[in-house]
């Protein structure tokens, strides 16, 4: 993965799957005075490297995907509050909350 930022929340980010993908993935900061020639050195060398790193980088992607469903599963509770009456804030503060699905009364 080749990835371009201008900007240094972008860029931040862009480590951050550095971080956690390794030589799997490059980050190249723009405008870049060689940006071309980076890259396509950077595609040559994702292309070079993909056999040998492809089960380690499914890996970390499959372990990304299961903490990204945990933590999913988690918002409900986290949405619900101290002395209600069980439903999440969202239903509560909902105008819809308690009609079907269409919004059409029974």
């Amino acid at each position: 993965m080749v990835c371009l930022g201008t900007s240094e929340y972008y860029l931040h980010k862009f480590e951050g799957l550095v971080d956690q993908f390794g030589a799997g993935c490059a980050v190249i900061r723009c405008p870049d005075p060689y940006l071309e020639e980076r890259i396509a050195h950077e595609i040559d060398r994702a292309w070079q490297t993909a056999q040998e790193g492809r089960e380690r980088l499914l890996k970390i992607a499959e372990r990304q995907i299961a903490l990204s469903r945990a933590a999913y599963r988690r918002i409900p509770a986290l949405l619900r509050l101290p002395g209600t009456d069980g439903r999440s804030a969202f239903t509560r503060a909902s105008p819809m909350a308690g009609q079907p699905a269409s919004g059409v009364a029974p």
